[in-house]
């Protein structure tokens, strides 16, 4: 990669940094690397058939990442500020899995539309 590439990535998100210091999506989704790990894995299971629960996070996350204690935390957080729900298997009673609630679908998708932006202006 050319280094006029580099700092033009650096330039589009660096003029954008002031729009997302307020926004609790990103404040939320970036506040650690457990935290946008989780976010990523539970929007793929929201947009595809892929079905995650608590204990395929805690498969799929290192423990050098998240411990099984700070997953369980960060997924009551989500619940609570409403980016995330339990939904219940409709053929195990005792599996929940973990989508975004519409709230989160949202920001999740207006997070993902500005991060395009920010790339088709490195790319002109």
């Amino acid at each position: 990669m050319n280094t006029d590439t580099i700092k033009k990535y650096l330039s589009a998100v660096l003029n954008d940094w002031d729009k997302t210091k307020n926004d609790p999506f990103v404040e939320t989704t970036f506040k650690t690397i457990a935290h946008w790990n989780i976010i990523l894995l539970i929007s793929q299971s929201t947009y595809t058939q892929h079905k995650i629960s608590y204990e395929s996070l805690c498969q799929q996350i290192s423990h050098r990442i998240a411990s099984r204690a700070t997953i369980q935390r960060i997924i009551n957080e989500l619940i609570t500020i409403n980016y995330v729900e339990k939904n219940i298997s409709q053929t195990d009673q005792r599996t929940k899995y973990l989508v975004l609630t519409e709230a989160g679908k949202k920001e999740f998708a207006k997070f993902i539309s500005e991060e395009i932006i920010i790339f088709k202006k490195i790319l002109k």
